[in-house]
């Protein structure tokens, strides 16, 4: 198989693995459930636990984790033990497990939940947008949607814009 080969999450019964879209099965349906392959790996449940696999059903990182999300610009947020850091592709813990919530790195910044409050970090960790929000989302085009006593938009030097 061609490693850059499309592969979908494929439901059979009440297992999931992965096909081709013209539904060839690649890998095995044994997963509880199955996300979609980013950047080359993609995380799969087995036992309640998380870990990734990559396009030839090789377990790339092991399954312990309690959540994740799917690798973005190179890191992935895991879930471990109710707190949430982040992973490179070898598993390798790059941001310490601290957060209450973490989400996909977009634009080179995450947004990170702590005490209630969301802020941004940079890929080595540092807050760069202070945590004082009480929601935020992902960057695109430059811009993330916040929530601080009404909807509003942040860039990255922290201005700040709101509905008037």
């Amino acid at each position: 198989m061609m490693i850059d080969t499309v592969l979908i999450p494929y439901r059979k019964t009440n297992k999931w693995g992965y096909s081709t879209p013209d539904k060839r099965i690649v890998i095995e349906c044994k997963f509880q459930a199955a996300m979609k392959f980013s950047e080359g790996l993609a995380a799969v449940l087995l036992n309640d636990k998380w870990g990734y696999i990559n396009k030839v059903g090789e377990m790339v990182i092991p399954l312990k984790y309690n959540n994740t999300r799917g690798f973005s610009e190179g890191l992935a947020g895991i879930k471990l033990n109710r707190v949430w850091g982040y992973i490179n592709k070898v598993g390798e813990v790059v941001i310490p497990l601290q957060y209450d919530n973490a989400y996909r790195f977009s634009e080179g910044l995450a947004a990170v939940l702590l005490n209630d409050k969301w802020g941004y970090i940079n890929k080595v960790g540092e807050m760069v947008i202070p945590l004082k929000y009480d929601d935020a989302w992902g960057f695109s085009e430059g811009l993330a949607s916040i929530y601080h006593g009404g909807w509003g938009f942040i860039d990255k030097k922290e201005t700040e814009y709101w509905k008037d």
